[in-house]
């Protein structure tokens, strides 16, 4: 060891510094401490200070955590030195100065450091670090970088679920959501809170996210070509990626709490039929008669929803008994959005073969005073004749 030392700093550093490591396997711990502790002290090329430093996680060392810690607070410093080091601290959690060295990364701002954090993966750290680990990866989004943000970003859709709990993740991802610069963080914010909401929690994060966005559209003058109406366009891409999730798998969502956030949505006129999208997919048969009744002046809006109460029927089992039920409450009402959506839901007699009560079903909506609804019943066949 004392030999390969004295190359560390000369043309056969890389050489010797691999062959250190080589030669570590069979030197006790905490004598290797020392070496690595006065290699440190001296000159060193950047690639063997890295790699000296990764000698004291990687073999046990005792004091690894103080000798990293004393490297990561020399003032010149290498970035990428200082980037091998976060990745040294994160295999020594359980040392106070580990987490000095990652809290001092991930607030530093600089992209080599906040990757090194982001590069840990949580289910390989230890179950009381994770919540802890998380606020890091969100204090990395709070970067003037621009590269190191968008990378934390990035991250914050994977550690999400061990974040609820971490005191700045509300404000954070609707930092992200309301950042209206083309090149922001919001589809990393969407697909976080997207993945607190199938936890069963950020409800009320959705929900203010939407006042928001409702307000800056609200206040938006719309006279710039090069900016269309960027807010709604963020509540239609935030309501279009939970009304898929809900779609895929319901199960864990506070389905109420998205409830309520829909029909709010959905007083804004602009965002009325992506709101009741949502709606469909998160109510029963009270919310396909509400979607029906804030369609009632839209039948472009109408007929496509329609479709998709049919899908959402199927989904749910609705076609021996539950579906016949709604379409005939709907034909009852006389009007264009209510008779598409039950022309729609008579379509899943198909699969029974249009047998009762499906076949008087479309017979009568044949009969609806909306032509444009006896029209759809029309198209359907009862039989192959």
């Amino acid at each position: 060891m004392p030999l390969l030392l004295e190359h560390t700093g000369d043309d056969r550093a890389r050489v010797a510094v691999y062959a250190m490591r080589r030669a570590a396997r069979f030197v006790a711990p905490s004598w290797l401490g020392e070496v690595v502790a006065a290699a440190l002290a001296g000159p060193l090329k950047v690639t063997s200070r890295k790699e000296i430093a990764r000698l004291a996680a990687d073999f046990s060392v005792p004091e690894a955590s103080s000798i990293v810690y004393a490297e990561w607070s020399r003032p010149d410093a290498h970035r990428d030195v200082r980037a091998a080091l976060v990745g040294v601290a994160r295999q020594r959690l359980e040392q106070p100065d580990a987490w000095r060295i990652l809290t001092a990364a991930a607030e530093s701002g600089e992209y080599a450091s906040i990757v090194a954090v982001g590069a840990a993966q949580p289910m390989l750290l230890p179950d009381s670090a994770r919540t802890r680990y998380a606020s890091l990866i969100l204090a990395g989004c709070r970067s003037t970088d621009p590269k190191a943000a968008e990378y934390a970003w990035a991250r914050v859709p994977t550690w999400a679920p061990w974040a609820p709990w971490a005191d700045d993740l509300d404000a954070t991802i609707m930092t992200g959501l309301t950042d209206l610069s083309p090149t922001g963080p919001s589809r990393y914010a969407v697909a976080a809170l997207v993945t607190l909401l199938r936890a069963g929690v950020g409800g009320e994060t959705f929900d203010s996210a939407l006042h928001q966005l409702v307000d800056l559209d609200q206040e938006d003058p719309d006279d710039d070509p090069e900016r269309d109406r960027i807010p709604l366009r963020r509540a239609y891409t935030l309501l279009s990626a939970v009304t898929s999730a809900v779609r895929s798998d319901q199960s864990g969502f506070d389905l109420d709490a998205l409830a309520q956030a829909a029909r709010f949505a959905a007083g804004h006129d602009p965002l009325l039929v992506e709101a009741v999208k949502l709606l469909v997919e998160v109510t029963s048969e009270d919310g396909v008669t509400d979607a029906c009744d804030r369609l009632a002046d839209r039948p472009v809006a109408a007929a496509a929803i329609a479709e998709d109460i049919r899908a959402a029927a199927l989904r749910r089992d609705w076609t021996q008994q539950v579906a016949p039920r709604i379409a005939g409450r709907l034909r009852d009402r006389g009007d264009l959005a209510g008779g598409l959506t039950a022309v729609a839901l008579s379509r899943l007699g198909v699969s029974i073969g249009f047998a009762e009560p499906y076949g008087g079903l479309v017979r009568s909506l044949r009969a609806h005073p909306v032509a444009d609804v006896r029209d759809a019943a029309y198209s359907v066949r009862l039989s192959d004749r």
